[in-house]
């Protein structure tokens, strides 16, 4: 009996995996059909390209373009009693993925989870309803109502302040990567997210802020049932690295209390599905400052992101991406099952962290290796000197990856609690965004013409548009003069003394805008505690 395997990854993504050694000479014969996005054939290396029957370029993600390329392999390959499924590690295609196989489950013996099943793990007030009932303890929550907040906006927000105080956490219910999410500290500031959430097409959850300390807990699942579960910590929960916080994680010594105490409250959580799905769900629950209490925050029905699967393979000697695959498309696991089990044959303790570009956007002055204490490390540096980079969107935007590794658990920690101190990466800031973003930030914080003198916000205005006006001036200079200032278009005295007056006017409002602005020292202390200086990107 033959298989037919689909695998839909987005390109970003493919050189992530091991294609090589994907599929061995112990499994069955197959035909596997990759699913990507335009462009993808070049991201592979040769012998990648070789592991396929077919590569197919979608222009975008969509589920008719999808059916449409698969109705063809069907119609060339697939013979009465094939076996066929189709798997994706990308949590943005995971709907797709499951509306497929609904859609081909009968005519092709498709296997695998449909969306009433992905749903569970992909809409996260969805997961809730199933953990809360089973007693797992969820931080109190709501999904924020948009038709309510319109209808009554301040009464609106009077019962969320007073369901989960100050502050709050708000986010999409179906997102990954801290996309479109929202630290809301005071009324203000909730009032002002309310209002463009309540014109977004976006379903949100709002939650309270738990303070304690994140872990991420990633279980292998086979036949409805956990194999096995990793457990590591995050030093900062997520969110935080759109701020310019490290985004790392540490594997934790199996024989810690912390680690035997989250992989059973994992476990359990897991086992409160109505079904499993195979493959390796990645849960992440936060352990509680003031009382060390256990609290249940998301899970997804996939391998975790970034580089996190090479700080396990480097940990255990098992690519848990590999091993999601294979167990999604009906695939043995034995080998990497018992691998897991026998610890006597892992590695030394390993950590990764990576960085997101910062909020500001701007140019990458200098690039300099981490410094730790002993082991090994190995860094990806995914930006150059003098590389100009856009403001990051979500944590996927990252710069630099890294994963390092100590057979002493000690030194180890040591360096992943060190992480922010690292100077890897320096960043000048984009100061028209900047500037911008500082004030934007100002509003959304609370910090409105209530508690600023009233002509605070009219000089933000005037230093924010002569900025702008002053970066379309520059633009024009440069198009009236060729390169190293050469002259190369007969240029017009008087328009050119028109620029050149208008650049010097606007620089002057512009000091005179941003020099004149005098807000409280309570404001100016407000300000400082919320904005992220350039240096904290370093």
């Amino acid at each position: 009996m033959r298989k037919i395997f689909f695998i839909i990854q987005q390109k970003s993504a493919l050189s992530l995996v091991d294609w090589d050694n994907l599929i061995n000479e112990q499994d069955p014969e197959m035909i596997l059909v990759l699913i990507s996005e335009q462009g993808s054939i070049d991201s592979l290396g040769t012998q990648a390209k070789k592991s396929f029957t077919a590569i197919i370029e979608l222009e975008q993600f969509e589920f008719v373009q999808a059916k449409q390329e698969m109705d063809k392999i069907f119609a060339q390959y697939y013979q009465m009693g094939d076996q066929s499924n189709i798997a994706t590690l990308h949590e943005f295609q995971l709907e797709l993925v499951a509306q497929l196989r609904d859609h081909y489950r009968e005519a092709f013996n498709i296997q695998g989870p449909g969306i009433d099943v992905i749903q569970n793990f992909r809409n996260k007030l969805l997961m809730k309803k199933h953990l809360g009932p089973k007693g797992v303890k969820l931080p109190n929550y709501t999904e924020f109502d948009s038709e309510a907040y319109k209808h009554n906006p301040e009464a609106y927000l009077q019962s969320i302040e007073q369901l989960l105080g100050f502050p709050m956490f708000a986010k999409p219910v179906d997102s990954a990567g801290s996309l479109n999410t929202a630290f809301i500290q005071d009324t203000e500031a909730l009032r002002a997210w309310s209002n463009k959430a309540s014109e977004s097409s976006h379903v949100y959850e709002i939650d309270e802020y738990i303070d304690g300390i994140l872990f991420h807990c990633d279980s292998v699942v086979q036949n409805g049932q956990v194999q096995f579960t990793l457990v590591s910590q995050y030093l900062h929960p997520n969110a935080d690295a759109l701020s310019g916080k490290a985004l790392a994680t540490m594997t934790l010594n199996p024989g810690a209390e912390d680690y035997k105490r989250l992989k059973q409250f994992a476990e359990e959580a897991l086992s409160h599905f109505p079904i499993l799905p195979d493959g390796v769900t990645h849960l992440e629950v936060f352990k509680k400052t003031s009382n060390n209490e256990l609290v249940f925050l998301e899970v997804a029905a996939r391998a975790p992101g970034g580089v996190a699967p090479e700080m396990y393979q480097i940990r255990t000697g098992v690519d848990i991406r590999q091993l999601h695959l294979r167990l999604h498309l009906g695939l043995s696991i034995e080998d990497p099952i018992k691998q897991l089990h026998d610890q006597s044959k892992w590695g030394p303790f390993a950590s990764m962290y990576q960085l997101v570009a910062p909020y500001h956007g701007g140019t990458i002055s200098k690039l300099k290796p981490p410094v730790f204490h002993g082991g090994g490390y190995k860094i990806e540096w995914r930006c150059r000197e003098n590389d100009i980079i856009k403001p990051a969107s979500s944590i996927a935007n990252v710069i630099v990856s890294t994963v390092f590794w100590n057979d002493d658990y000690d030194a180890l920690e040591q360096d992943f609690r060190l992480l922010d101190q690292q100077q890897i990466v320096e960043i000048i800031p984009t100061q028209v965004y900047l500037l911008q973003e500082h004030f934007n930030r100002l509003e959304t914080l609370g910090c409105t013409s209530t508690s600023y003198p009233p002509t605070f916000f009219s000089k933000r205005n005037l230093a924010i548009g002569a900025a702008s006006m002053f970066s379309q001036i520059s633009a024009q200079a440069a198009n009236t003069l060729g390169p190293n200032s050469s002259v190369t278009t007969e240029v017009d005295p008087v328009m050119f003394l028109g620029l050149l007056v208008s650049s010097v006017a606007i620089l002057v409002l512009i000091v005179y805008a941003l020099y004149k602005v005098s807000p409280t020292p309570k404001d100016v202390n407000k300000d400082e505690e919320y904005l992220v200086p350039a240096q904290s990107f370093l």
